[in-house]
């Protein structure tokens, strides 16, 4: 009998330490050394992941397409004009955006928006299907970029109550897109690579 406690005893520990070894899934955003800095880290279960940084105008100001686990980027502000900037980052899960002030002398996080995905995206193979739900009746943008910030289809859809569209990337020139359906204050994002 105290062998059978010894035993389920070091099982349970081992469990217990093999539970606490596995890595949680974070997103964080802190001041650097540097003035004018910031350090951005992520630990992520998705196999990709972009991230990007965009000024007030939606001009797109660093774009990495990321497929470690974990990834870690040092941001210098110092050579930005004094504004309003954004820090996106999207997976298949969800999409984070921080909202970044740069002053002359100094960067400070504003905001953190999280967006949690639901399953308006379906994918098989080099097919994305959209299946969403427009009960409000809001004006719905569809938008695909490519990895060079290019737009390579625009759409606006009014008053459709279900709305149910297939993109084919079957013939699409190799590289990573961005599928994104804007409707009303609700943003989703859909990542596909064409190889």
């Amino acid at each position: 009998m105290k062998n059978l406690l010894k035993s389920t005893a070091v099982a349970a520990l081992m469990f217990i330490s093999f539970t606490s070894m596995a890595y949680e899934p974070s997103i964080n955003l802190v001041n650097g050394i540097a003035a004018k800095s910031l350090v951005f880290e992520m630990v992520s279960t998705s196999k990709e992941t972009v991230v990007s940084l965009n000024d007030s105008k939606a001009n797109i100001l660093f774009y990495d397409d990321v497929t470690d686990k974990n990834y870690a980027k040092s941001f210098n502000f110092k050579n930005l004009e004094a504004g309003t900037y954004f820090l996106k980052v999207n997976d298949e899960t969800q999409s984070v955006v921080y909202t970044i002030d740069i002053e002359d002398t100094a960067v400070k996080i504003i905001n953190k928006e999280v967006t949690k995905k639901s399953n308006v995206f379906d994918t098989e193979g080099k097919k994305v299907r959209l299946n969403l739900s427009n009960k409000d009746l809001n004006n719905v943008d569809i938008k695909i970029i490519n990895q060079d910030k290019a737009k390579v289809f625009g759409e606006t859809l009014t008053s459709q109550a279900n709305i149910d569209k297939t993109f084919n990337f079957e013939k699409a020139i190799r590289g990573n897109y961005i599928i994104s359906v804007k409707d009303g204050n609700k943003v989703y994002y859909q990542n596909i690579r064409v190889d």
